[in-house]
């Protein structure tokens, strides 16, 4: 999403775009990857000095309310990472359980999946967000050498 989209979006749904949320929106959309509350805040006090955290994260809960942002869940289940959405294009993420970097996959595998339990539940399917946990390229145990392998906890039966 763009910076004019991002504010066409939050002005159609009623809410006053301040300086300081454009400048955040402004700092989201340049980026390359999710950024954390910590980065978002360190780029945008560049123009508002007086700016504090606590706005950098009211803002971020409003952008993800009224879906003009996404959260990225680490694999301790916190959102701890923000970009804006894209409603044309959505992707998935990599997320490295070394380092914490995370990778955007331009690509959805789930585009069109019918998901059973929820036409049983009469339940609409608006969005989804989907990560895979893993090692990067620098953080990979060496499997060679017995290097260990810490996999998040199982959200379900087992395998």
């Amino acid at each position: 999403m763009k910076v004019e989209e991002a504010v066409m979006s939050l002005k159609g749904q009623g809410v006053k775009v301040t300086p300081q949320r454009r400048g955040i929106i402004q700092v989201m959309a340049r980026a390359e990857r999710p950024l954390t509350v910590q980065e978002v805040y360190q780029q945008v006090k560049e123009a508002f000095p007086e700016m504090s955290q606590d706005t950098v994260y009211r803002t971020l809960d409003l952008l993800i309310r009224l879906q003009v942002a996404v959260p990225l869940h680490l694999a301790d289940g916190q959102a701890s990472k923000y970009e804006l959405q894209d409603p044309e294009s959505p992707h998935h993420h990599l997320v490295c359980l070394g380092c914490g970097e995370s990778f955007c996959l331009q690509s959805c595998p789930l585009t069109h999946l019918a998901i059973p339990e929820a036409q049983d539940l009469k339940f609409t399917v608006k969005q989804h967000a989907l990560e895979f946990y893993g090692y990067c390229e620098k953080c990979s145990p060496d499997l060679e050498t017995g290097g260990d392998i810490v996999l998040p906890p199982s959200s379900g039966g087992e395998a």
